[in-house]
């Protein structure tokens, strides 16, 4: 990358270290953070709405798409635990959540951005 060494007090990745070249990624995060920065890495899980709508997205996510994610999808499904990530591990309190109010074409139109 164009910056610098020890450039970042903080190097944030939401949804997306599953597709990243590991091998190239957290040497750079080495190189490029200051003394004491964060790597702050995060993903989100399946919604959860109802237990009666929940199977029915589950059954849609394993048994429709599911022999269509990629490989790097699994890292997702373990919550990024099956990443050996080089830097110590600050654990959290909680997990944080997402509520929405979405209509049904809404819903529809999240479940179309699935990527399997």
């Amino acid at each position: 990358s164009p910056f610098p060494d020890r450039h970042f007090d903080l190097t944030v990745v939401a949804q997306a270290l599953h597709w990243f070249d590991f091998g190239r990624f957290f040497p750079e995060v080495h190189r490029t953070a200051r003394a004491g920065a964060l790597l702050a890495v995060w993903g989100y899980d399946l919604l959860r709405i109802r237990p009666e709508i929940d199977a029915a997205i589950d059954r849609y996510y394993r048994n429709v798409i599911g022999p269509f994610w990629d490989a790097e999808r699994r890292h997702v499904e373990t919550h990024y635990r099956s990443i050996s990530i080089p830097f110590p591990e600050i654990p959290v309190d909680r997990a944080f959540s997402m509520r929405y109010e979405w209509s049904l074409s809404q819903l529809e139109g999240y479940l179309q951005t699935w990527s399997a």
